[in-house]
């Protein structure tokens, strides 16, 4: 799964959540919203898991469909923010996550952040080596 592939689709499930929707609630606001018959609850699983690409049509169906505004949509930090259930489980895509989130920071900050992460890699490590 490619990085964006991975944001948009744990963005997605994100704001699903919530707004204490399930993903046929989804399926069904897009299918309403685009007069089609239907549309599959396992199209929304498979963007939210990063297995299906997405169009930008298809994409704008579902933000629609989350009611929230493309805007709102693309602020990733929020993912990392809350990510409470640890529901990120690429590596890349976390670390692109703390990333974007720590260029926004002073440099004293960035630098506080480094020196502590470091001291507990430190402790970490040390742990490995008496186990």
């Amino acid at each position: 799964m490619t990085n964006l592939k991975g944001l948009i689709g744990t963005q997605i499930k994100a704001i699903r959540k919530a707004n204490g929707l399930i993903q046929q609630d989804v399926a069904d606001r897009v299918a309403e919203n685009t007069g089609q018959m239907s549309f599959s609850k396992s199209r929304i699983s498979e963007i939210e898991t990063g297995k299906q690409n997405t169009t930008l049509e298809t994409l704008e169906m579902i933000i629609k469909a989350l009611g929230v505004k493309p805007v709102e949509f693309f602020d990733f930090k929020k993912i990392i923010e809350e990510d409470r259930e640890n529901e990120i489980m690429d590596k890349s895509l976390l670390l692109d996550c703390h990333y974007s989130m720590l260029k926004e920071r002073e440099l004293d900050e960035v630098k506080y952040v480094v020196k502590t992460t470091k001291e507990l890699f430190k402790t970490m490590d040390g742990k490995k080596k008496k186990n």
